[in-house]
């Protein structure tokens, strides 16, 4: 090969690489979706810890009117 054409396919192999790096990356919409899902977890786990909570208190204190 001459030296053209190394440089040639170096930059061929590199410019690929890069198209394939910045396929691979997470683009700001994904990464906005996936925040907005684990703070929607979170809420529901917290809401639901709550629900326990009071489940188990009105269980202990025998507060169901039986």
């Amino acid at each position: 090969m001459t030296a053209f054409n190394r440089i040639c396919y170096f930059l061929a192999c590199l410019g690929a690489s890069a198209l394939l790096l910045t396929a691979c990356l997470p683009r700001a919409d994904d990464l906005a979706a996936e925040n907005e899902f684990n703070q929607r977890t979170q809420i529901n786990n917290t809401a639901y810890s709550l629900y326990q909570t009071a489940s188990y208190m009105t269980d202990s204190f025998n507060l169901r009117g039986y």
